[in-house]
C-alpha cells in the first residue's frame, strides 16, 4: 500500500492549518502533559472525516507516550 495515496485528496493549503494546530497542540501537550489528542480532532475531522481520525490520534499517542517514557526514564519507578 502506498502511504502517499492517502494524501491524494488533501491540498497543501489544508495541510497548513493541520501543521499549525499540531504545533500548538504539541506546545500545550508539552507544557500540560495533556491536550494533544483533544485538540487535533478539531482540525482533522473537517478535513479527513471522523473515521480515520481515531487511528491517527491513537498512533500519535503511542509515539508521544513512548518518547515521554524515554525522556523521563530516570523517574520511572520500575518496582511498581
Amino acid at each position: 500500500m502506498n502511504v502517499l495515496s492517502g494524501f491524494a485528496d488533501i491540498s497543501s493549503w489544508q495541510l497548513v492549518p493541520v501543521a499549525a494546530v499540531a504545533l500548538f497542540a504539541s506546545i500545550i501537550g508539552g507544557v500540560s502533559g495533556y491536550g494533544t489528542g483533544a485538540l487535533m480532532p478539531l482540525v482533522l475531522v473537517p478535513i479527513l472525516g471522523p473515521e480515520p481520525v481515531v487511528p491517527i490520534i491513537a498512533i500519535s499517542a503511542l509515539f508521544n507516550n513512548t518518547w515521554r517514557a524515554i525522556a523521563f526514564r530516570n523517574l520511572i519507578d520500575w518496582r511498581r
